[in-house]
């Protein structure tokens, strides 16, 4: 889960700094912090996951009212967009950062799956 700063932008909750900022922090005491060295923290990646998803989905709802075009390389029409945000828009909290963190073409598959 993220934490909204004042200035609108999220901050990661285990380390603090704003996400899709790299971050160069070193281990101290008892609080490991992200360091470009060692790799991410794990919630520091799950963090970015989310926000990556929410992103996605949100290209996707764009496709809607703006007609076909590229979402992550990869073309959506209006129609598949529909089916893609009709399924997020049923999922629980949970599944829908799953869902959101997949590919444009395993949620048009899922979405596809449900429509029958």
């Amino acid at each position: 889960m993220t934490t909204a700063k004042s200035d609108g932008s999220e901050q990661c909750p285990c380390c603090g700094d704003e996400l899709g900022v790299p971050v160069e922090r070193v281990k101290s005491g008892e609080f490991a912090h992200i360091s470009g060295t060692e790799g991410d923290c794990p919630d520091c990646k799950r963090a970015e996951a989310e926000l990556a998803g929410r992103a996605r989905i949100a290209a996707i709802r764009r496709v809607l009212t703006e007609g076909a075009s590229k979402v992550d390389g990869v073309l959506v029409d209006s129609f598949t967009a529909s089916a893609i945000t009709q399924v997020y828009d049923a999922l629980n909290e949970h599944n829908r950062k799953h869902y959101s963190t997949l590919t444009i073409g395993k949620m048009a598959s899922i979405a596809w799956r449900f429509a029958k």
